[in-house]
């Protein structure tokens, strides 16, 4: 159900999970449905976004065309917050 989902969606938040280290079985079923549907946006929550290497790793398994980073799930928050201010 989950992959059938992921096929239809533009926007994906991968929030504190990452599949460089564990879950290939996951990940290799993630890539194949990305890949076979439109490019995907990402949102990346894990204080390993900063790493260049891993947020490639992972924009390469949702078939990502854009990304944008947090550290953390309260950088994440306060991003909502300030989007809300401007308006």
């Amino acid at each position: 159900m989950f992959l059938n989902k992921l096929a239809d969606v533009e926007e994906v938040c991968l929030i504190g999970k990452q599949f460089k280290s564990t879950d290939q079985d996951i990940a290799e079923d993630i890539t194949r449905v990305c890949r076979q549907t439109t490019q995907k946006n990402v949102v990346f929550v894990n204080p390993e976004s900063s790493n260049s290497e891993w947020v490639n790793y992972h924009k390469d398994i949702f078939n990502a065309k854009s990304h944008i980073c947090f550290k953390s799930l309260e950088a994440y928050a306060n991003h909502f917050y300030n989007e809300d201010i401007k308006l």
